[in-house]
Protein backbone atom coordinates (compact mmCIF):
# COMPACT_ATOMS: atom_id res chain seq x y z
CA UNK A 1 0.00 0.00 0.00
CA UNK A 2 1.39 3.41 -0.57
CA UNK A 3 2.58 5.90 1.86
CA UNK A 4 -0.72 9.11 2.17
CA UNK A 5 0.14 12.14 0.37
CA UNK A 6 -0.15 14.05 3.47
CA UNK A 7 -0.92 13.32 7.49
CA UNK A 8 -0.81 14.83 11.07
CA UNK A 9 -0.20 13.43 14.14
CA UNK A 10 -0.67 15.43 17.56
CA UNK A 11 0.75 14.57 20.90
CA UNK A 12 -2.76 14.28 22.58
CA UNK A 13 -5.86 12.07 22.22
CA UNK A 14 -7.04 13.70 19.40
CA UNK A 15 -6.25 16.50 17.19
CA UNK A 16 -9.05 18.94 18.03
CA UNK A 17 -7.03 22.13 18.30
CA UNK A 18 -6.91 23.61 21.68
CA UNK A 19 -7.74 27.65 20.69
CA UNK A 20 -11.17 27.90 20.24
CA UNK A 21 -10.89 30.20 16.84
CA UNK A 22 -8.27 28.25 15.24
CA UNK A 23 -10.69 25.26 15.47
CA UNK A 24 -13.69 27.06 14.18
CA UNK A 25 -11.42 27.95 11.64
CA UNK A 26 -10.42 24.60 10.66
CA UNK A 27 -14.04 23.52 10.46
CA UNK A 28 -14.84 25.69 7.89
CA UNK A 29 -11.65 25.13 5.69
CA UNK A 30 -13.30 21.34 6.10
CA UNK A 31 -16.41 22.20 4.39
CA UNK A 32 -14.73 24.78 2.14
CA UNK A 33 -12.97 22.06 0.45
CA UNK A 34 -15.54 19.74 0.84
CA UNK A 35 -18.07 22.50 -0.80
CA UNK A 36 -16.01 22.71 -3.84
CA UNK A 37 -15.74 19.10 -4.56
CA UNK A 38 -16.94 19.07 -8.20
CA UNK A 39 -18.19 15.17 -7.74
CA UNK A 40 -20.32 16.23 -4.55
CA UNK A 41 -21.78 19.19 -5.89
CA UNK A 42 -23.00 17.48 -8.96
CA UNK A 43 -24.83 14.62 -6.37
CA UNK A 44 -26.52 17.16 -4.86
CA UNK A 45 -27.72 19.50 -7.90
CA UNK A 46 -29.25 15.88 -9.09
CA UNK A 47 -29.91 15.43 -5.69
CA UNK A 48 -28.20 11.43 -5.98
CA UNK A 49 -28.67 11.49 -2.07
CA UNK A 50 -32.69 12.50 -2.37
CA UNK A 51 -34.43 15.56 -0.89
CA UNK A 52 -31.71 15.80 2.02
CA UNK A 53 -28.72 15.99 -0.32
CA UNK A 54 -27.28 18.99 1.22
CA UNK A 55 -27.97 17.84 4.65
CA UNK A 56 -25.98 15.01 3.57
CA UNK A 57 -23.32 16.99 2.30
CA UNK A 58 -23.18 19.22 5.70
CA UNK A 59 -23.12 15.91 7.17
CA UNK A 60 -20.09 14.52 5.24
CA UNK A 61 -17.86 17.57 6.71
CA UNK A 62 -18.88 16.73 10.28
CA UNK A 63 -18.02 13.28 9.52
CA UNK A 64 -14.41 14.48 8.09
CA UNK A 65 -14.31 17.16 11.38
CA UNK A 66 -14.69 13.85 13.30
CA UNK A 67 -11.85 11.89 12.04
CA UNK A 68 -9.27 14.68 13.71
CA UNK A 69 -11.89 14.32 16.91
CA UNK A 70 -11.37 10.27 17.68
CA UNK A 71 -7.88 10.21 16.84
CA UNK A 72 -3.98 11.72 17.43
CA UNK A 73 -3.46 10.43 13.74
CA UNK A 74 -5.25 10.98 10.33
CA UNK A 75 -3.70 11.03 6.92
CA UNK A 76 -4.88 12.34 3.70
CA UNK A 77 -6.18 8.09 3.20
CA UNK A 78 -8.39 8.40 5.72
CA UNK A 79 -10.08 11.31 4.68
CA UNK A 80 -10.57 10.02 0.70
CA UNK A 81 -12.09 6.75 2.30
CA UNK A 82 -14.81 8.39 4.21
CA UNK A 83 -15.10 10.79 1.41
CA UNK A 84 -15.42 7.92 -0.90
CA UNK A 85 -17.51 5.75 1.57
CA UNK A 86 -20.29 8.82 1.94
CA UNK A 87 -20.67 9.20 -1.63
CA UNK A 88 -21.47 5.42 -2.16
CA UNK A 89 -23.40 5.01 0.66
CA UNK A 90 -25.23 7.87 0.88
CA UNK A 91 -25.57 9.41 -3.17
CA UNK A 92 -24.96 5.91 -4.85
CA UNK A 93 -22.09 7.29 -6.51
CA UNK A 94 -18.60 5.49 -6.86
CA UNK A 95 -16.25 7.66 -7.70
CA UNK A 96 -12.90 6.38 -9.17
CA UNK A 97 -11.54 10.11 -11.30
CA UNK A 98 -9.23 10.82 -8.05
CA UNK A 99 -10.91 13.83 -7.63
CA UNK A 100 -10.91 13.28 -3.70
CA UNK A 101 -7.23 12.59 -3.13
CA UNK A 102 -6.62 17.05 -3.46
CA UNK A 103 -9.52 17.35 -1.36
CA UNK A 104 -8.23 15.35 1.28
CA UNK A 105 -4.83 16.61 1.21
CA UNK A 106 -6.14 20.11 1.22
CA UNK A 107 -7.72 19.30 4.28
CA UNK A 108 -4.70 17.70 5.92
CA UNK A 109 -3.12 21.33 4.77
CA UNK A 110 -5.54 23.11 5.98
CA UNK A 111 -5.47 22.04 9.16
CA UNK A 112 -1.65 22.65 9.67
CA UNK A 113 -1.96 26.36 8.11
CA UNK A 114 -4.69 26.60 11.24
CA UNK A 115 -2.82 25.22 13.91
CA UNK A 116 -0.57 27.95 13.27
CA UNK A 117 -2.94 30.53 13.19
CA UNK A 118 -2.79 31.21 9.21
CA UNK A 119 -6.26 31.13 8.22
CA UNK A 120 -5.67 32.60 4.61
CA UNK A 121 -6.21 29.54 2.85
CA UNK A 122 -9.39 29.42 4.62
CA UNK A 123 -10.16 32.93 3.58
CA UNK A 124 -9.62 32.12 -0.13
CA UNK A 125 -11.30 29.25 -0.43
CA UNK A 126 -14.60 31.38 1.75
CA UNK A 127 -14.42 33.55 -0.69
CA UNK A 128 -14.50 31.61 -3.75
CA UNK A 129 -17.44 29.48 -2.09
CA UNK A 130 -19.23 33.06 -1.84
CA UNK A 131 -18.55 34.42 -4.87
CA UNK A 132 -19.58 30.63 -6.69
CA UNK A 133 -22.72 30.68 -4.70
CA UNK A 134 -23.30 34.71 -6.04
CA UNK A 135 -23.28 33.88 -9.45
CA UNK A 136 -25.18 30.03 -8.99
CA UNK A 137 -27.94 32.28 -7.63
CA UNK A 138 -27.96 34.89 -10.34
CA UNK A 139 -28.52 31.85 -12.84
CA UNK A 140 -24.38 32.23 -14.05
CA UNK A 141 -24.14 28.77 -13.18
CA UNK A 142 -25.84 25.75 -14.55
CA UNK A 143 -26.59 23.08 -12.77
CA UNK A 144 -23.89 20.01 -13.20
CA UNK A 145 -25.78 17.27 -15.27
CA UNK A 146 -23.65 14.29 -15.12
CA UNK A 147 -25.57 10.34 -16.76
CA UNK A 148 -24.80 7.85 -14.28
CA UNK A 149 -26.16 4.24 -13.79
CA UNK A 150 -28.14 5.41 -10.52
CA UNK A 151 -30.29 7.87 -13.41
CA UNK A 152 -31.15 5.89 -15.66
CA UNK A 153 -34.32 4.53 -14.06
CA UNK A 154 -35.28 8.03 -12.89
CA UNK A 155 -34.99 9.31 -16.58
CA UNK A 156 -36.89 6.25 -17.66
CA UNK A 157 -39.40 7.47 -15.45
CA UNK A 158 -39.07 11.13 -16.81
CA UNK A 159 -40.17 9.52 -20.57
CA UNK A 160 -43.27 7.45 -19.23
CA UNK A 161 -44.57 10.89 -18.01
CA UNK A 162 -44.02 12.88 -21.08
CA UNK A 163 -45.63 9.78 -22.66
CA UNK A 164 -48.69 10.45 -20.36
CA UNK A 165 -48.88 13.50 -20.81
CA UNK A 166 -49.36 13.85 -24.68
CA UNK A 167 -46.89 17.09 -25.01
CA UNK A 168 -46.85 18.44 -28.44
CA UNK A 169 -43.62 20.74 -27.04
CA UNK A 170 -40.58 19.07 -25.38
CA UNK A 171 -40.51 19.32 -21.16
CA UNK A 172 -38.86 23.00 -20.33
CA UNK A 173 -35.35 22.07 -18.33
CA UNK A 174 -36.16 21.88 -15.27
CA UNK A 175 -32.07 22.85 -14.51
CA UNK A 176 -32.78 26.31 -13.23
CA UNK A 177 -36.06 25.82 -11.44
CA UNK A 178 -34.74 23.79 -8.01
CA UNK A 179 -36.42 25.99 -5.03
CA UNK A 180 -33.50 25.21 -3.02
CA UNK A 181 -30.39 26.78 -2.60
CA UNK A 182 -27.32 25.38 -0.32
CA UNK A 183 -27.11 27.65 2.66
CA UNK A 184 -23.64 26.84 3.45
CA UNK A 185 -21.42 27.62 6.43
CA UNK A 186 -22.70 30.12 8.85
CA UNK A 187 -19.79 32.52 10.24
CA UNK A 188 -20.24 35.26 13.03
CA UNK A 189 -18.28 38.40 12.74
CA UNK A 190 -15.37 37.18 15.00
CA UNK A 191 -14.92 34.13 11.99
CA UNK A 192 -16.61 31.32 14.07
CA UNK A 193 -18.56 28.47 12.63
CA UNK A 194 -19.92 25.60 14.11
CA UNK A 195 -20.06 22.26 11.92
CA UNK A 196 -23.33 20.47 13.19
CA UNK A 197 -22.95 17.05 13.42
CA UNK A 198 -25.73 14.49 13.01
CA UNK A 199 -26.31 10.96 13.45
CA UNK A 200 -25.27 7.49 11.74
CA UNK A 201 -22.18 8.33 11.18
CA UNK A 202 -19.93 5.83 9.68
CA UNK A 203 -16.88 4.38 11.07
Amino acid sequence: MSEPLASVQGEGANLVLSDPKHQSRFELGVCMAVYQWDNLQTAVDNQWGGADSEDKRDWMVGSVVELFETSNYVDSDDIEDRLLGIMEDEFGVSIEDNTATPVAVSIIQLYKECAEGNFSHVDELYAKYQEKESKRKAGLLPVNKVQTEGSDEEDEDEEEGDDDEEMNDAPASSSSSDPSEPQGPIVDEDGFELVQKKGNRRR
